[in-house]
């Protein structure tokens, strides 16, 4: 009697869930249409030719043929492509997808220029979104081969990996940082990572062999693009601390932490601690992507007074300026940076 209770308790189950699966299966569509209704308020858009979906009985795939995501705002503008994208949800768990895609492309475009300034170019990729318990959200991507390239020239050949992670804060975790800290609390976290094999014949180019960053911003509110709200960001507190920086090559690399800020025209404004064993290695690659010319390129080598310029085992510290638009290495400018919006 126990056994044929549990049978028909079984049964019953196994029913109920795959009327469910397929009960979300059937709305997936309408579902996933009224969050592009959600996305196209924020400037967000995705595109299809085709939609299906499958999985049963463990998730939902829904996946989409030739997809194009747009985001579009005051500051930047977003474009990817892929051929064949899916998107993984559990039954269970709405509040954490996954996506994945064999081939992408993207390209970003500075809205107040109008052109592309580079482009990236995956094979598989890996992203994932998910709700944290704090209410805040974490955001991840990962991909392999991907390829960076300037319009202006320049092209790094294929990174063989490359992940990006973003982490926005809740308000359990921003009250509970600001109760603690004396400073504007945290409330996102940006870190990127991309990095390639180096053969030996490579062993002394100037190929970036790796690329990293980590960025924690501090601020009362998550700005909004809008000059207005980077501006009311800027006046509550709220910095930039580039917790480490680092171009890689084979034989040296260039590690850097510091802070940054905005003026009062939105520009970038800070300073960086740089540590490299060769800054000839980091000049001549200055000069190789365009940032400075030759004679540049002999001032940071030869500092006044010296007839070699620093190269070896010992770490030399560079002091890395912004200020006033202008960014400097060691009295040596790479150029002029702009406000990051102007929308006034």
């Amino acid at each position: 009697m126990k056994l044929k209770s549990l049978v028909i308790f079984v049964l019953v189950l196994t029913i109920a869930y795959s009327g469910y699966w397929y009960y979300l299966a059937y709305y997936a569509e309408s579902y996933l249409s009224d969050r592009l209704d959600e996305l196209e308020s924020s400037g967000a858009e995705l595109e299809y030719k085709s939609f299906k979906v499958s999985g049963f009985p463990y998730r939902l795939i829904l996946e989409l043929k030739d997809a194009e995501i747009t985001l579009v705002n005051d500051l930047v503008r977003f474009e990817v492509t892929s051929p064949r994208m899916e998107i993984f949800v559990q039954p269970w768990n709405f509040s954490h997808l996954i996506a994945s895609a064999d081939i992408s492309k993207m390209r970003i475009i500075l809205n107040r220029t109008g052109y592309s300034r580079f482009s990236v170019e995956t094979g598989p990729i890996r992203a994932s979104l998910r709700k944290t318990s704090d209410g805040g959200t974490r955001l991840s991507f990962e991909g392999t081969s991907a390829a960076f390239a300037r319009e202006r020239g320049l092209a790094n050949p294929p990174f063989d990996y490359v992940s990006v992670h973003l982490r926005i804060h809740g308000n359990d975790t921003a009250i509970a940082n600001a109760e603690n800290r004396l400073f504007a609390p945290e409330i996102a976290d940006i870190s990127f990572m991309a990095r390639r094999e180096v053969s030996g014949f490579e062993s002394d180019s100037l190929l970036l062999s790796a690329l990293e960053f980590q960025i924690t911003i501090r601020g009362h509110q998550m700005p909004e693009p809008q000059a207005d709200s980077f501006a009311s960001w800027r006046d509550g507190g709220g910095t930039f601390e580039v917790n480490r920086v680092m171009l890689a090559w084979a034989s040296d690399a260039l590690i850097g932490t510091g802070s940054l800020a905005l003026d009062e025209t939105l520009r970038p404004l800070g300073a960086l601690n740089l540590q490299t064993s060769n800054v000839a290695l980091l000049a001549n690659f200055l000069s190789h992507i365009g940032l400075i010319d030759g004679d540049a390129a002999q001032a940071l080598v030869m500092p006044a007074g010296q007839e070699t310029g620093p190269s070896g085992d010992i770490p030399i510290n560079l002091a890395m300026m912004i200020q006033n638009g202008r960014i400097m290495i060691s009295g040596v400018s790479l150029g002029i940076i702009e406000s990051i919006i102007n929308d006034r």
